[in-house]
């Protein structure tokens, strides 16, 4: 009943105030929370331009808003604004210090400008306030790993994990790391994990085959470049990762096919190149390798790698006017 006498009160005034009066008895009527629910409304439909205005709007409502703050922070943090994401997260923090999720986004920025040592001070401290945000794990996974901590970056993308059995980029580093660390069974393990959870993420699928590689199950490193190329048809690395599978399974003729396939999508990749040579030779398409190993000399930049190709032509172009030799 006191809704309705309210409803009927404020037509009547409403009324009385006429066009402009209405207007301005509207305007004073919105509330910080009315301008911040619509500028919600704006950001979500894609309309982020109106969406700041009103965020600001709700500022001169409610200076002390700290979600305005934040989510102002985030909308600069997204338009790669670091600057003026930086300053509205500051300022979200001064009306409330104790919010994790912009201590988070706070250390995502540092850890962007490689302020590492101040990326894992707001990550740590997002980690104090909420010692179960998983993000704030990864992300301090991440701090570690630039700074060459790999044990401690190894711990915390498995408690990241821990915290969030989604949490798929964990997965990939974690598995990055124990594949760099020689741990492939672990490596393999890991990224199976995560497929479950994104069974088309292009780059775990291809990890997985170097992985797999590694503890020589070839059929395995196949099937995964298979699925990685289904995926994307033209990831040149998953052609080349193939082709090496093929060679070492002495199918030669299809290692070969692999390889150019990889070449094919870029001319400039200088293993596949390498790896192309090796094949030809092996296949004693002599001619064939010369002319590869003279390509791949012309990609590689490491000047000592390039004498030891030239040395290599040199001893094949060798064996082939030998061979020459024998049939004349």
């Amino acid at each position: 009943m006191g809704l309705i006498i309210g409803i009927i009160i404020g037509l009547v005034v409403l009324a009385a105030l006429g066009a402009a009066g209405a207007y301005f008895y509207l305007q004073y009527s919105r509330n910080a929370d009315w301008y911040y629910n619509k500028a919600l409304d704006h950001c979500h439909g894609g309309e982020v331009e109106k969406g700041i205005e009103l965020f600001l709007k709700a500022l001169e409502k409610n200076p002390e808003y700290s979600h305005v703050y934040y989510n102002l922070g985030l909308i600069y943090q997204k338009q790669n604004n670091m600057e003026q994401a930086k300053n509205y997260f500051a300022k979200a923090l001064e009306v409330n210090p104790e919010d994790s999720d912009t201590h988070y986004n706070i250390g995502l920025i540092h850890y962007q400008e490689e302020k590492y040592d101040k990326a894992k001070e707001s990550l740590e401290k997002s980690l104090s306030l909420c010692a179960e945000d998983g993000d704030s794990q990864y992300a301090l996974g991440l701090v570690f790993e630039a700074q060459q901590e790999k044990e401690k970056a190894l711990e915390a993308y498995q408690k990241a994990i821990a915290l969030d059995s989604h949490n798929v980029n964990a997965m990939l580093f974690l598995g990055k790391l124990y594949d760099q660390s020689t741990q492939f069974e672990e490596a393999v393990q890991t990224y199976k994990q995560a497929i479950e959870q994104d069974p088309n993420n292009l780059e775990i699928n291809y990890e997985l085959s170097i992985s797999l590689a590694k503890t020589g199950d070839w059929d395995g490193t196949i099937e995964y470049c298979k699925k990685t190329l289904e995926i994307d048809p033209s990831y040149a690395k998953a052609f080349n990762q193939l082709g090496l599978a093929l060679y070492c399974q002495s199918e030669l003729d299809e290692a070969i096919v692999n390889y150019k396939k990889a070449i094919e999508i870029d001319s400039d990749y200088a293993t596949a190149y390498n790896n192309l040579g090796y094949a030809l030779e092996k296949n004693k398409q002599y001619t064939e390798a010369i002319e590869i190993f003279k390509l791949y000399v012309t990609k590689v930049q490491d000047q000592s790698e390039k004498d030891e190709i030239e040395q290599h032509i040199t001893l094949l172009e060798k064996k082939l006017l030998e061979l020459d030799n024998a049939a004349g």
